[in-house]
This record gives structure tokens, sequence and C-alpha cells, in this order.
């Protein structure tokens, strides 16, 4: 398809299926049918600025930092089976599609024995993200 001939946000797509991602994709990073220059962070760019920040020792979090590095902002608005772990502890994974651009694991997710907490912080100095946004939505522990 030629860029005049892409299709509209919420139309059928020439397999007939809809985009759910599509919405979503345009309000991240922008229409990608709309005029003018063309947007930095495209979705075959990596957002490695965006990237969670997880630092910390003895945790690991699915999908792997390699492959979150490698994302689009579009990508990391809607990382679909996000878990942060620490073996011998504990995990937590969150629900459907999660926005993780520019979160600090270090900072925002703390498992330790028989404690998980998210956002523990930030909700005392209240700098918590809105519930539904982020990692502020739910998830199993």
């Amino acid at each position: 398809l030629k860029a005049a001939e892409s299709p509209k946000v919420g139309t059928p797509l020439m397999n007939g299926n809809k985009s759910p991602g599509l919405d979503l994709y345009k309000e991240v990073v922008g229409s990608p049918d709309s005029g003018g220059s063309p947007n930095p962070v495209s979705p075959v760019n990596a957002a490695k600025h965006l990237v969670p920040k997880l630092t910390k020792r003895g945790y690991d979090v699915y999908p792997p930092m390699a492959d979150l590095e490698s994302m689009s902002e579009a990508e990391l608005a809607t990382v679909r089976g996000f878990k942060v772990e620490r073996p011998g502890f504990g995990s937590v994974a969150w629900d459907g599609a999660v926005d993780v651009r520019e979160v600090d694991i270090d900072v925002e997710v703390v498992i330790e024995s028989k404690n998980v907490s998210v956002y523990d912080e930030a909700e005392t100095i209240g700098n918590k993200p809105e519930q539904g946004s982020k990692l502020n939505r739910p998830a199993v522990i």
C-alpha cells in the first residue's frame, strides 16, 4: 500500500480484520498517514530512551530487556505478558497490554519476602500514575 492508500484508523485491513493496535499506535505515536514530516519514532525505529530501567541485581523482567530495547514506542506502550520477577522471592505479572515507557522498575517495583509493592514511593510523594495507566493496573502476584 502507498501512504495515501493506508487504511484509516478502525477500518478493515486488506485481510478483513481490524487492527486494534492501530488506534493505540495513532494515540501514542501519531497517525501513520498524517501529512508532514515523518515521526522520528516510527514503528520500525527502536525507542531506546523510552525503555524501562532495570539495573537492580537479582531482578528479571519478561520480555527480556534485550527485547524491550529493540521495541518501538508503540510496542513499548502495549507490552503483553509483562512480568517482573525476583527469583526466590516472587513476581508480579500484569494483565493485558501494559505501557512500560520510561518506567523505572528499580524504583517502582519492590519484591521482598512476603511483600510486593508497586509505586509505593511514588504514592508517598503523590506522584503515582492514575489507576489503569503504566504499572498501576491489575496484576497477579
